[in-house]
C-alpha cells in the first residue's frame, strides 16, 4: 500500500524537475547550482543536483559536476548521502582549483566534526591548505589554518596549535571571540598563566559588547583557571561559579568542576574538594582529549576511597578511569605518541584486580545466586515495565498530542523563596513579559540567551536570572522546556517533519545540537524524540 503513492510522488517530483529543461539549458551552471541552495523540498533539491551532474558531464565541466555531487551530500539523509562525498572528492581530483580545496575540506570537516576521525581529517586538512597556499585561497588559507590549529591541540601538541593560531590572527579571521578563546586555550595548555589571564580577558570584554553568552561563559571558565593557577582563589571560584550558571556544556562544567575543586583544597576545604570532585564523576560524561583531567578525577576519588577503606567504591574509580584512559588513548591514536607518565597503569590494574578477587571471596556463593537472581528479575521487570511504558506514552502522544501535553509531569519549578529578592511589583512585571515572550514563540531562536532575554524585558541579568532561578527552576531548564514542549506539538502537525534528520530537527527548534535537544525532549515529555519521528513517520505511511 505504500510503495505505489510513493513511487508516484517521485516520478511526479521527477517530471516537475526535468520539465524545466526547455529553461534550465539556458541557464549557465553556476546558477543552477544557486537554484539548488534555493529550494525547500530536499527532494527537488536532490533532482536537480542530479541534472546538474548530468550536464556538466555532458558539458565535461569538472567543477560543476562536483557542485552537483555536493547538492546530493548536502540534501540526502545521512548515511545515503556519504557516497557523494567520496564522488566530490573524486571529481575534484587534480583539478588544482577553489573546487578540489572545497571537496578536501569538505571531506576534512566530515572526519572531524561527525566522526571523530581525527587522523583522516588531518590528512583532508592538509592537502587543503597545502594547494590552497599554491593557488593563493585567501579564504581557505584561512579556513584550513583554522582547522589544522584545532586538530594540533586535540593532537596536545598546544606550541604548534599556538602558532598556527597567531597565524590565522594575521589573516584576518572573521570570528575574533573564536579566537580569543582558542588562543586562551592554546596557553591553558601550556601553563603560560599570564598569556591566558590576557585573551581570556579580552574574550571577557569583546563577548559582553557583543552579548555572546556561548563564548562569555566559556572564557569566564578559562579566566577562572588563570586566577586559580595565580593564587587569587577566591576570584577563580567567583568566575568559575559565573560560567557554570551561563553554560550548559558538558565538558565546560566538567573543567569548571575540576578547578573549583583545586581552588577548594588549596584553600583547605576538603570537604568541598572532595564534594565538586563527586559532582564531575556525576556528570557521567564521555572522556574527551580536550578534558584529560577526568583521569585524575577518577584517581583521586579513588585514593579517597582508599584511605577510607572503602573497596566498592575504590573499583567503581578505578574502573571508570581504565574506561577513560582507554577511550582518550582511542581517540588521540595517530595524532599524538606519548607515554602517560603520570599513572602507574600496571599498579591500578593489579589493585583492581585484587578488589575484585577480594570482593568476591567475601561472598557467599548461595547468596550470590539468589542476590543475582532477585536482581535479574527485578531488571527484567523494570525494562518490562519502562518498555511498556514507552509504549503507551508514545501511543498517547500520538493520538491526542494536546491532552499528552497537558497531562504529561515533567520537571515542576520549584519556588524558592529563600533566593527570592525581587519586589511583587517587579514579579509581575516579569510574569507578563513572559506571557508575551511565549506566546510570541521568541524561545525558538537559537541565539536567546539571558543577556537578549535581559535586553528584551528591559532589565538587568540579575534581576532576570532570579526570577528564573525563583520561578522557573532555572534559564536552561525554562528554555529548553519551552522548545521541547512547541517541538512536540508542532511534530505531529508539520507535514515535512518526516523528511528531515533529527540534526535538522534539533536546530529547526532552536537547539544548538542533538543531544541537548534529545535531553530536553526526555526530561519534558518522558519519551526518546528518534521513537516520536518514528511513530509520526509510521502513521502517515499508513495514512498513504
Amino acid at each position: 500500500m505504500l510503495k505505489i503513492p510513493v513511487l508516484t510522488f517521485l516520478i511526479c517530483s521527477s517530471w516537475q524537475i526535468w520539465g524545466q529543461n526547455d529553461t534550465l539549458k539556458d541557464e549557465p551552471l553556476p546558477r543552477i547550482m544557486d537554484f539548488i541552495y534555493r529550494q525547500r523540498d530536499s527532494s527537488d533539491a536532490i533532482a536537480l543536483s542530479d541534472y546538474l551532474t548530468e550536464r556538466a558531464r555532458m558539458e565535461k565541466d569538472s567543477s560543476a559536476v562536483s557542485w552537483g555531487h555536493y547538492g546530493n551530500y548536502l540534501y540526502r539523509s545521512h548515511p545515503n548521502n556519504l557516497p557523494y562525498l567520496d564522488s566530490l572528492e573524486y571529481s575534484t581530483k587534480g583539478l588544482n582549483n577553489t573546487e578540489e580545496i572545497f571537496g578536501l575540506t569538505t571531506n576534512g570537516d566530515h572526519y572531524f566534526y561527525d566522526n571523530n576521525d581525527f587522523t583522516r581529517a588531518l590528512a583532508f586538512y592538509l592537502k587543503a591548505r597545502r594547494l590552497s597556499i599554491e593557488t593563493n585561497n585567501g579564504y581557505y588559507i584561512r579556513a584550513t589554518t583554522s582547522a589544522l590549529a584545532a586538530i594540533k591541540f586535540m593532537a596536545g601538541d598546544f606550541s604548534e596549535s599556538l602558532a598556527l593560531y597567531h597565524r590565522y590572527a594575521q589573516l584576518g579571521p572573521e570570528d575574533s571571540l573564536g579566537l580569543y578563546f582558542n588562543l586562551a586555550n592554546c596557553h591553558y595548555g601550556l601553563e603560560n598563566i599570564d598569556s591566558l589571564s590576557y585573551y581570556s580577558t579580552i574574550g571577557i570584554h569583546e563577548a559582553l559588547l557583543e552579548k555572546d553568552t556561548f563564548h562569555y561563559a566559556s572564557l569566564l571558565r578559562l579566566n577562572g583557571v588563570s586566577q586559580y593557577m595565580k593564587g587569587n582563589l577566591k576570584r577563580a571560584l567567583d568566575s568559575l561559579q559565573k560560567s557554570r550558571a551561563l553554560s550548559a556544556d558538558t565538558i565546560d562544567l566538567g573543567s569548571s568542576y575540576y578547578y573549583t575543586a583545586l581552588a577548594h583544597e588549596a584553600m583547605g576545604n576538603a570537604d568541598s574538594t572532595l564534594y565538586y570532585f563527586k559532582e564531575i564523576s556525576s556528570l557521567d560524561q564521555e572522556p574527551q582529549i580536550y578534558f584529560p583531567e577526568i583521569k585524575n578525577v577518577y584517581y583521586r576519588l579513588y585514593e579517597n576511597a582508599k584511605r577510607k577503606d572503602q573497596n566498592g567504591e575504590q573499583l567503581a574509580y578505578i574502573e571508570k578511569f581504565m574506561v577513560a584512559d582507554s577511550i582518550l588513548g582511542s581517540k588521540s591514536k595517530g595524532l599524538i605518541s606519548r607515554v602517560d607518565t603520570d599513572y602507574d597503569l600496571p599498579l591500578l590494574m593489579e589493585r583492581r584486580n585484587r578488589l575484585r578477587t577480594d570482593r568476591a571471596t567475601k561472598r557467599n556463593l548461595t547468596y550470590t545466586i539468589i542476590g543475582l537472581s532477585v536482581l535479574f528479575i527485578a531488571s527484567v521487570i523494570f525494562f518490562l515495565r519502562r518498555s511498556f511504558q514507552q509504549k503507551r506514552r508514545l501511543r498517547e502522544a500520538i493520538g491526542n498530542p494536546g491532552n499528552y501535553l497537558r497531562t504529561i509531569h515533567g520537571p515542576k519549578p520549584v519556588v524558592d523563596q529563600n533566593r527570592n529578592t525581587l519586589s511583587t511589583e517587579l514579579k509581575d512585571q516579569f510574569d507578563r513579559f513572559f506571557q508575551k515572550f511565549e506566546a510570541n514563540d521568541h524561545f525558538l531562536e537559537p541565539t536567546m540567551s539571558l543577556q537578549k532575554l535581559s535586553s528584551a524585558a528591559h532589565t538587568n541579568n540579575a534581576y532576570l536570572s532570579n526570577y528564573l532561578n525563583t520561578y522557573k527552576k532555572g534559564y536552561s531548564n525554562y528554555i529548553n522546556g519551552l522548545r521541547a514542549r512547541y517541538a512536540f506539538g508542532d511534530m505531529a502537525d508539520n507535514p515535512e517533519i518526516s523528511i528531515y534528520t533529527l540534526e535538522h530537527i534539533a536546530k529547526l527548534y532552536g537547539f544548538t545540537s542533538l543531544r541537548a535537544f534529545n535531553r530536553a525532549f526526555e526530561k519534558f515529555l518522558k519519551i526518546k524524540p528518534r521513537d516520536y519521528l518514528a511513530r509520526i513517520k509510521r502513521r502517515k505511511q499508513s495514512n498513504y
